[in-house]
């Protein structure tokens, strides 16, 4: 069981996330900061951006 206090407002299903809430899509952190991808201009949304705030939980 883990101590993450899901927040609510920053909805995530990327569960190799250390900041992931595991039994909720959402994320633990307060805020997020969203980054443009390198190079991508094809305006599909899941190319465009990333969550830099991500950290690798393995």
């Amino acid at each position: 069981m883990n101590n993450k206090q899901a927040n609510k407002n920053i909805r995530c299903r990327v569960t190799s996330c250390d900041y992931h809430c595991d039994d909720q899509d959402y994320c633990s952190l307060s805020c997020i900061q969203v980054e443009p991808c390198a190079n991508c201009h094809d305006a599909k949304a899941a190319d465009e951006s990333m969550c830099a705030s991500y950290k690798c939980c393995r």
